[in-house]
């Protein structure tokens, strides 16, 4: 399986933030950045959007409140229309 299909693989359960998928599939950050932007070229992923609140949050179960914080990213795989 290759690195696409394994980063595709890892975010079908939830999103995940970026470090969190560098960290999974043993890259750097910016070769992460470069996947994912391939990848939301081709509509398999979108960037999870900022909510006004945490409890809106996809990650508020995985995430103690950093995105406020730090301006972390995360990523979905895109819902099919």
């Amino acid at each position: 399986m290759g690195k696409l299909e394994r980063l595709l693989d890892i975010l079908k359960d939830e999103p995940r933030d970026v470090n969190d998928l560098a960290r999974r599939l043993g890259v750097s950050r910016e070769e992460l950045e470069g996947m994912l932007k391939i990848l939301e070229a081709m509509g398999y992923v979108e960037e999870v959007k900022a909510f006004s609140s945490c409890n809106s949050c996809p990650l508020r179960s995985i995430c103690g409140g950093g995105c406020a914080r730090t301006g972390a990213r995360a990523f979905m795989l895109k819902k099919v229309k």
